[in-house]
């Protein structure tokens, strides 16, 4: 179950939303595209299969993520960010840069 801040602002209900362990970097894979879950449960190494499809609904349900069909011949099912998820891509290439500034 997603923390509740009790507080009201931005900062605290985007936590809310993204701030449990694993989901920022389940939004950092599918920054790349669209990705079927055993790719993202390949490229999340050490994530439980549980809690990955935890993550996955907890990011659906906020709106952050979208699952479809992909088109024949593919014809696979795929998680993608939504136009609000794509809107994250900042707070990753963020959280990169301060650690590289932090060597």
């Amino acid at each position: 179950m997603p923390k509740n801040y009790h507080q009201f602002c931005p900062m605290a209900l985007s936590l809310e939303r993204i701030g449990e362990r694993w989901t920022l970097l389940v939004v950092r894979d599918l920054l790349w595209g669209p990705m079927r879950y055993s790719d993202l449960e390949r490229s999340l190494v050490g994530i439980g299969s549980n809690l990955l499809s935890g993550r996955l609904k907890d990011l659906q349900a906020a709106g952050i993520v979208e699952k479809y069909e992909l088109p024949p011949p593919a014809a696979s099912t795929v998680d993608a960010l939504t136009d609000v998820g794509r809107e994250l891509q900042p707070a990753p290439a963020a959280l990169a840069a301060t650690h590289d500034r932090g060597r």
